[in-house]
């Protein structure tokens, strides 16, 4: 099942490389190598979401943080 992702009107899925971790309540990670191209808003925050078997997290970047390079999202969402 692929993760969804947005940032600002830019939608990709990703497929997700599943870790177990060695933890009592069967936790795992997913890595996702994916890279959305976007043009930041010349006003405002850029808006980000993510979607994976019916979680969804959301979130934004304020103007000021708003640098060239890579970003990434939440490390968990419960």
């Amino acid at each position: 099942m692929p993760f969804e992702l947005v940032a600002g009107s830019q939608r990709v899925e990703a497929i997700p490389n599943l870790t177990r971790v060695p933890d009592p309540h069967g936790l795992a990670q997913a890595r996702l190598d994916a890279r959305i191209s976007i043009a930041p808003p010349e006003v405002g925050s850029l808006r980000m979401a993510a979607r994976y078997a019916g979680y969804r997290a959301s979130w934004a970047i304020q103007r000021p943080l708003l640098k060239p390079g890579c970003h990434a999202g939440p490390h968990s969402v419960t």
